[in-house]
């Protein structure tokens, strides 16, 4: 009988220990397409300085590293899309926790 009189504050806690934890997650993943969006913008003031640069070798020199920043542009996109998706996910569990 002790565990049926449990039951209810057992099933308070879990759901506002969910609540919470959806929160955190819903924050991480708003950090994360936060942390996309300044290195995207930073990636594109690279592009732009390069763009300044007449010496030859340097030139060279920063367009492999736009190339490369070219593939970071992308993982950061995918990191932005997986932030987004995760947000959508944890909404659903908030409610279905509620």
């Amino acid at each position: 009988m002790n565990s049926n009189t449990n039951q209810p504050r057992l099933q308070a806690k879990h759901a506002v220990n969910t609540t919470l934890l959806v929160s955190q997650a819903k924050q991480h993943a708003w950090d994360i397409g936060a942390l996309a969006a300044n290195a995207e913008a930073l990636l594109e003031m690279l592009h732009e300085q390069i763009d300044e640069i007449t010496t030859p070798d340097v030139q060279r020199a920063l367009l492999r590293v736009d190339a490369l920043a070219v593939g970071a542009r992308r993982s950061m996109l995918l990191i932005k899309e997986a932030g987004k998706e995760i947000e959508a996910n944890l909404e659903q569990t908030e409610q279905v926790a509620a």
